[in-house]
C-alpha cells in the first residue's frame, strides 16, 4: 500500500507531518513510516504549501499478518509503541481505540489531535438470510497469534444474518432538553462519560480472558468461560432492564434479525454484522445510548 501525504493548510508547516504506523513489516517487525519530509511554505503574492512526500510501500496479506493500521499525526503525545499497543488492545475497535487515544491526549496535552484505526478483516461465508444455525455445533477454526502477538478471534465457518446478542447498554443525555428519567443515573452522565465506562469495559474482559487457564475449544466454550465476567459488568454497568435478569437471561436481546439490528440504529447493525460468535463488537450508538455488545451465536 502507498500513501501519500497532502498539506491543506500553510498554518504550522515546519512541524506538520502524518506518520502512519503498520503492525507488521515483511519481516515480521514494526513498522513507522514518517510522511511529509521538507513541507514549506512560500511563494508570491501569499502562502502556497509546498510538500515532497516521502511515499514507502508495504504489501499487506492476511488479516492474521495485518489486522490493522494506525494513522496518527504528530499532535498526538504517545509513542509508537503506546499507539500500536493500544491498537493491540482493542482489536477490531476502533471508536474505542480512538477515545482512548484521544483520552491519554488531553490528559498529557491541550491541543488538537488525529489518530485513526484501519482494521481488515477476514472473509466467511453466510447461511441463508433470516435462519438460525443448525442445532448441530457448529465447527471453529482458532486462529493463532501473528507476528505481533494480537489474539485473533475464534473465527465461526459459518455464519447467520440472525443474530443471537447479548449487551451491556450505557445510557447518557446531554443537549437542552431535561432526561426522560431526570432521577436516574445516567441523566447526568456525558457521552465521554459513558465511553470512558464502556472502554472500562472492554479492558477488564481482556484482562479476564488473559487469565484463563485453558483455551476454548469451541464456540460454546467460549461463551461458558466468558459469561461470569460478562455477568459481572453487565449488572454493574448496564441501564437496561435485562441487566437484572438471571444469569442465562443477563443482558440477553435474544435472535435479533437484521431489520430489528437496523432499527436500533444504521451503524449497531454495521458493527454487529462483522461480528462471529464469541467476538465483543466495538462500541456503538443506537437511540437507547451506547452498546458493548457480544454474539453468542
Amino acid at each position: 500500500m502507498a500513501v501519500n501525504q497532502v498539506l491543506p493548510s500553510p498554518r504550522a508547516l515546519d512541524s506538520a507531518a502524518v506518520s502512519v504506523w503498520s503492525q507488521v513489516s515483511d519481516d515480521g517487525r514494526r513498522v513507522a513510516v514518517r510522511l511529509g519530509k521538507g513541507a514549506r511554505a512560500g511563494g508570491v503574492g501569499g502562502a502556497v504549501v509546498t510538500s515532497s512526500p516521502d511515499v514507502q510501500t508495504v504489501f499487506l496479506e492476511s488479516p492474521e499478518r495485518h489486522p490493522f493500521l494506525v494513522l496518527s499525526s504528530s499532535a498526538v503525545p504517545l509513542k509508537v509503541a503506546e499507539l500500536l499497543a493500544l491498537a493491540e488492545d482493542f482489536p477490531l475497535q476502533p471508536r474505542a481505540f480512538c477515545g482512548e487515544v484521544a483520552s491519554r491526549a488531553s490528559e498529557m496535552a491541550n491541543s488538537p489531535c488525529t489518530a485513526v484505526q484501519v482494521n481488515f478483516l477476514p472473509e466467511h461465508s453466510t447461511q441463508a438470510e433470516g435462519h438460525p444455525p443448525a442445532a448441530k455445533k457448529a465447527r471453529v477454526a482458532h486462529v493463532g497469534p501473528g507476528p505481533s502477538g494480537v489474539a485473533s478471534e475464534l473465527i465461526l465457518v459459518k455464519a447467520t444474518q440472525s443474530m443471537r446478542l447479548r449487551h451491556i447498554l450505557v445510557k447518557f443525555h446531554e443537549g437542552a432538553k431535561p432526561a426522560e428519567d431526570p432521577k436516574a443515573a445516567w441523566a447526568s452522565r456525558t457521552r465521554a462519560e459513558a465511553e470512558r465506562l464502556l472502554r472500562s469495559a472492554i479492558t477488564e474482559i481482556r484482562r479476564d480472558r488473559k487469565s484463563w487457564t485453558k483455551t476454548p475449544k469451541d464456540v460454546t466454550e467460549l461463551i461458558s468461560l466468558s459469561s461470569k465476567k460478562f455477568i459481572e459488568l453487565c449488572r454493574k454497568l448496564s441501564d437496561c432492564e435485562t441487566a437484572q435478569k438471571g444469569a442465562l437471561a443477563c443482558g440477553d436481546l435474544g435472535w435479533v434479525a437484521p431489520e430489528a439490528r437496523a432499527a436500533m440504529s444504521e451503524h449497531f447493525k454495521e458493527v454487529c454484522d462483522i461480528l462471529q460468535p464469541g467476538q465483543w463488537s466495538d462500541i456503538v450508538a443506537s437511540h437507547q445510548g451506547l452498546h458493548l455488545v457480544q454474539r453468542v451465536a
